[in-house]
């Protein structure tokens, strides 16, 4: 591992959009670097217009370099413009937390996130990482993923508790995630986060293979009531995007 380049992209993920300017002071206080250490690494983004500094607040920004390097990801792109308006009306009309994300190196990758005052407790953030076995979009890709893929999935997973809830054994992971295949959900019950519930639900290609998933979170008091309307409106959201998705695709060929 190059030390300064991790530090370097560290920063660079560190801008969100719900925080798209950000001070030294703050970027030192989030991954404890000195501020000496953080101005040298800014100063080279900054040469390389992968950092901007606004003139006016004196705060950093991402600059045109890092847009460039974002557009390249074209896939990504394309299932954050499908998704977005779905996520949009899920988080509108429950007042939750909405998501999409993709698998990457074994892990959860947010893509987007439509957040909401009402959470008490905050879900990952765009551009954030977490474990597939602790979440309903995690679940959901790892239940749809390609047989082999499952496998190696699988045996390079390691089940570390986040709250009592987590699932810790894999034969009963493996139990679940036959459940969600067959009914197209899944559900994240306090396993990643204490009193946050999660449903996610598959977006699938046409081999039906999961390429990402959508979800709705919210805090456990909401839950009971709120349920099966939110199950069904995430199923039809992913295959809503899905059906767009194949549809696209085949248009390209």
């Amino acid at each position: 591992m190059v030390q300064s380049l991790q530090r370097a992209m560290r920063i660079l993920m560190l801008f969100t959009r719900e925080a798209p300017e950000l001070r030294l002071k703050d970027i030192c206080s989030h991954l404890k670097l000195p501020a000496s250490t953080a101005f040298r690494i800014l100063r080279t983004l900054e040469t390389m217009n992968f950092v901007t500094q606004n003139p006016r607040n004196g705060k950093y920004r991402l600059g045109m370099a890092a847009f460039v390097v974002g557009s390249n990801v074209a896939d990504m792109n394309r299932l954050v413009n499908i998704s977005l308006p779905y996520i949009a009306r899920l988080s509108a009309k429950y007042n939750a937390s909405a998501h999409v994300a993709t698998e990457q190196d074994g892990r959860v990758l947010c893509l987007e996130k439509i957040e909401n005052s009402c959470n008490v407790v905050k879900t990952p953030f765009r551009g954030a990482y977490h474990e597939l076995y602790l979440t309903s979009v995690g679940k959901s890709i790892l239940a749809f993923s390609h047989p082999k893929r499952q496998v190696q999935l699988m045996k390079d997973m390691e089940l570390k508790p986040s709250t009592p809830r987590t699932i810790t054994n894999k034969s009963v992971l493996l139990n679940e995630l036959e459940t969600i295949n067959q009914y197209g959900y899944a559900i994240d019950n306090c396993e990643s986060v204490e009193n946050l519930y999660c449903f996610g639900a598959p977006i699938l290609d046409s081999s039906n293979t999961a390429i990402g998933a959508v979800s709705v979170s919210l805090n456990s008091a909401r839950y009971p009531d709120l349920s099966a309307n939110i199950i069904k409106d995430v199923r039809s959201s992913a295959l809503k995007i899905s059906t767009i998705m194949n549809l696209s695709d085949f248009l390209s060929l």
